[in-house]
């Protein structure tokens, strides 16, 4: 009994971790693993945008969405790159290399902003999960 009179009750928490408040408890979307992030990440780097949509449709976690993000940012900046200092493409970029640095400054924030916020992701996560426990510690 709490100070009120009322019963305390203790709920059991899902080992996943989720977000998104405002909607249904269809449209959260769980954290996921390294594993995941990993596997979407080679996917959309290696198929390039067809894989980028293949990893980020099929996935309903953080870490598939952020590692589909990630890895097409680099593999934008891996097709610049080539398209670049290749002979076959040669004077492509000659009149507007301004384009290039465009390119592959948004290749490079993709790639980064995958990586930091699936971190940003893991850290809230884990502090959120200590605090569950803490708090039913506290209170048992």
């Amino acid at each position: 009994m709490d100070f009120n009179g009322k019963p305390i009750i203790f709920c059991e928490y899902e080992d996943d971790f989720t977000l998104g408040d405002a909607y249904g408890e269809g449209h959260q979307l769980v954290l996921g693993n390294d594993g995941i992030f990993l596997l979407s990440f080679f996917i959309a780097f290696v198929f390039n945008w067809i894989g980028f949509f293949l990893s980020f449709c099929s996935t309903n976690t953080i870490a598939g969405r952020y590692g589909a993000i990630s890895g097409f940012g680099l593999s934008l900046t891996k097709w610049i790159l080539i398209v670049r200092f290749s002979d076959y493409f040669f004077g492509y970029f000659e009149g507007n290399l301004w384009l290039w640095w465009i390119f592959l400054a948004v290749g490079i924030l993709l790639f980064t902003s995958g990586l930091i916020n699936y971190a940003k992701a893991r850290k809230v996560a884990s502090r959120i999960a200590s605090l569950k426990k803490s708090r039913f510690l506290f209170i048992y």
